[in-house]
């Protein structure tokens, strides 16, 4: 019984020291400006946190950090976007989902990487389709149709080329 109730404060203080983080580069961004990648690095593991509120706040400052790193975190694109993508699959939270769809989004914007991802992860578009489709709440598909104005529109011609590579 004493792990459990160590275990939830432990979660809920990791919780909170990821908000505080987040608000933190969302304040004071040319201060943060230098420790980018440290942070990043910090962060990425906590996305991947097992508590919803834990990985969902580290998604979220992820997100903030995309604003002050702009393309300097182009270089973590195989490490950022699979994440994301791997978080959008999860169906078990839907705040993990809203805040993986918010942080690709402003890591798109951010960095300015924008069609690309369709191409390089060919099933992030029927991913994003899907959650349109199946998704119940408002703001996640909301936020889906953000990501996929943000993303960009597709030939189609080269989407069905490279869906067809991809198979075959």
């Amino acid at each position: 019984m004493d792990n459990i109730i160590f275990s939830f404060f432990f979660s809920r203080n990791k919780e909170e020291a990821a908000r505080l983080l987040s608000h933190l580069i969302s304040a004071s961004q040319r201060l943060i400006r230098p420790y980018v990648d440290p942070i990043l690095q910090v962060l990425l593991p906590k996305a991947k946190d097992p508590s919803p509120g834990v990985a969902s706040q580290a998604l979220a400052a992820v997100g903030e950090l995309c604003q002050v790193g702009g393309e300097d975190l182009l270089t973590y694109i195989d490490l950022l976007v699979p994440m994301i993508i791997e978080t959008l699959q999860d169906q078990s939270s839907g705040t993990k989902r809203e805040a993986a769809l918010r942080t690709l989004g402003m890591f798109s914007s951010n960095t300015g990487w924008v069609i690309e991802p369709y191409i390089k992860y060919p099933n992030l578009l029927g991913l994003l389709i899907g959650i349109l489709k199946t998704e119940q709440t408002a703001s996640i598909r909301r936020q889906a149709v953000k990501v996929m104005g943000i993303l960009g529109a597709l030939d189609p011609y080269k989407q069905r080329v490279n869906v067809h590579f991809i198979i075959n």
